[in-house]
């Protein structure tokens, strides 16, 4: 998703890199090609850099937009989603 979507906006990786606080396009790279995966830490960054979404960059929503879906108040509420790294 993530190259999918910086392709779209016609960012290279090194400008990715720099916008999402990275000091080189090597990580970008890493990620884009599934070597590593996105710290939970740097995940909002990347969105906002991508103008997207957490939520569709790890392809919980279909919904590009960076705002998240609002719950209504009559909905039920769930538990919060826990990514885990298995290694």
């Amino acid at each position: 998703m993530i190259k999918m979507r910086r392709e779209q906006l016609k960012i290279t990786q090194e400008e990715l890199a720099k916008m999402a606080g990275y000091k080189s396009r090597t990580t970008i790279a890493k990620i884009e090609t599934g070597k590593i995966d996105v710290p939970s830490s740097q995940l909002v960054s990347i969105a906002r850099a991508l103008d997207c979404s957490p939520s569709w960059l790890i392809g919980l929503t279909d919904d590009v937009n960076k705002q998240e879906t609002k719950i209504s108040s009559s909905a039920p509420q769930a538990n919060p989603l826990k990514l885990l790294k298995i290694q």
